[in-house]
């Protein structure tokens, strides 16, 4: 006998028991009940409140917000690249070369939410300290000289600094380190600077990012007698102590491409942007210059880095200790970690299409865009309860990336 399958008309007037006895939102109660929560009165209610849920536990984490930006200086910064803080609220951004002209220091206030410029320093100096393409920036800690690398010069320039004022006095920093022309260099003879990028001093030390040589040089500054009465441009020499990398790699202490420089002082540590790796390395300031940690893999990810190109440290704490400030030229944000590489905040910075260096003052944190003048952002509060721990897998895990002439990132020479 013939199995017999109910029709469709045999079976539409028998009652869906959900249907009769539960409503949508009473079933929407009975789940969240299920589930421990509190019930809503319906699913939008529900969605609306897990967005509000979500946006507190954000802003419990978030310290930064977008402020302004440089267009307030009327379009003067022309593709800023490092900065320095010289006083409460004054930086020094160098900027490059644009269409054949002499490359620019710039002396911009960031106070009272605003980006202005306070006026072009050193505007006429001689030919011979003519700036091609600036990179970093430091203040020594008399704060009475500024020190500048020159990208395709591949020196290093002393510069006075009085203040708003300033002075049109320079001093030319003969690197001791340096090979010359094309001669042949002897096994013994350091290699030139290649591409410097990133700069920082600390106690009388001058820490150099030697790109293309994929090196942090180390060097001590020291008055040259032997030329004082030669010039009027009298010459300190800046003598290599000791070389932080120098072979390609990603093994951990070695570089590959080094941008961004920051003083960790709280850990006598010098904090590396090791572009093309996608990471960070924190070497030792005293010597030998050991590498104390890593961390960073390639990736968007919080914790992640593509194309770190500039870092800074916070001055006060708002989770327990300092705090890393990370620009991503690549990933066009900037991110926000505990020194032990714990992300805090990743801040996307729409209108800001190549981030390069960043610099943290008292209550902000400036971001140069290379294509795009200067991004400053105000810290939300002063203080934050420490901050919670997070699990990050293998910090040790490494990328790396082919290199193809000069352009090691994409998006312009740099």
């Amino acid at each position: 006998m013939a199995e017999h399958h109910p029709t469709h008309d045999e079976t539409s007037d028998a009652p869906c028991p959900f249907a009769t006895v539960l409503s949508s939102d009473d079933l929407t109660r009975l789940v969240l009940r299920a589930g421990g929560l509190c019930a809503c009165a319906s699913f939008s209610q529900l969605s609306q409140g897990l967005r509000a849920v979500a946006k507190d536990c954000a802003d419990e984490w978030a310290d930064l917000s977008p402020c302004c930006t440089s267009d307030a200086c009327g379009g003067a910064l022309q593709n800023p690249s490092y900065m320095v803080e010289v006083a409460e609220g004054l930086l020094v951004s160098s900027c490059c070369a644009a269409g054949g002209q002499v490359g620019k220091l710039h002396l911009v206030s960031t106070d009272d939410d605003r980006c202005q410029l306070v006026r072009t320093l050193w505007p006429r100096l001689p030919r011979a300290a003519h700036f091609s393409s600036p990179r970093g920036v430091a203040l020594d800690e008399s704060g009475e000289w500024i020190y500048v690398v020159d990208r395709d010069t591949n020196r290093v320039l002393k510069m006075s600094y009085a203040g708003t004022t300033g002075l049109d006095v320079f001093q030319l920093i003969r690197t001791r380190q340096r090979g010359g022309g094309r001669r042949r260099r002897p096994v013994d003879e350091p290699l030139p600077l290649a591409c410097p990028q990133g700069l920082c001093a600390h106690d009388g030390t001058i820490f150099v990012a030697d790109r293309d040589n994929h090196r942090v040089l180390v060097l001590a500054s020291q008055p040259n007698a032997a030329e004082a009465g030669a010039s009027s441009m009298l010459s300190d020499v800046l003598t290599q102590t000791a070389a932080i990398g120098g072979s390609p790699g990603d093994e951990p202490g070695q570089l590959y491409c080094p941008m961004g420089l920051a003083v960790l002082e709280t850990e006598g540590a010098l904090v590396v942007c090791d572009s093309m790796n996608s990471r960070l390395q924190l070497f030792g300031l005293a010597p030998p210059h050991a590498l104390i940690r890593l961390f960073g893999t390639e990736g968007g990810a919080p914790g992640q880095f593509r194309g770190p190109f500039g870092v800074c440290v916070s001055r006060s704490s708002s989770a327990g200790g300092a705090l890393l400030h990370v620009a991503e030229a690549a990933g066009a944000r900037l991110q926000t970690l505990t020194t032990e590489g714990v992300p805090l905040q990743v801040l996307p910075l729409p209108g800001c299409s190549f981030p390069f260096g960043v610099c943290a003052t008292a209550s902000r944190v400036v971001v140069s865009d290379f294509h795009g003048g200067l991004h400053v952002l105000a810290s939300r509060r002063a203080g934050r309860a420490g901050a919670r721990e997070r699990s990050h897998g293998d910090r040790g895990a490494c990328c790396t990336r082919t290199v193809e002439g000069d352009d090691c990132l994409g998006g312009g020479v740099v």
